[in-house]
């Protein structure tokens, strides 16, 4: 599955996102803050599928099977790294989410 990363500032503002294919890796740097990350995974993508309604209009691109969204929890970032595997071992359990609260 690939997966598309969005990382939200404390003013729930989008400061970052990557699009990461299957068995890739990317490094999001970020300045000190609070942040939330939010994960959209799925498979085949289609650039003109709809996801989400925003201020900015109709959000398109997104995965037409299996796709689902998932989220960590704010975290505070002081001179941190955070480091997230993209895997099966069941270690670390996002929350469920919504396109419209990932994007």
């Amino acid at each position: 599955m690939d997966l598309v990363v969005t990382v939200k500032n404390a003013y729930v503002n989008v400061y970052r996102h990557v699009y990461i294919k299957a068995y890739q890796s990317y490094t999001i740097y970020v300045q000190d803050g609070t942040y939330q990350v939010f994960f959209y995974h799925g498979q085949g993508w289609n650039p003109q599928k709809v996801v989400a309604q925003t201020n900015c209009g109709n959000l398109k691109g997104g995965f037409v099977q299996n796709e689902s969204f998932s989220c960590g929890e704010k975290e505070r970032l002081t001179n941190q790294v955070l480091t997230y595997s993209f895997t099966d071992s069941g270690y670390w359990s996002p929350k469920n989410t919504t396109a419209k609260e990932a994007f």
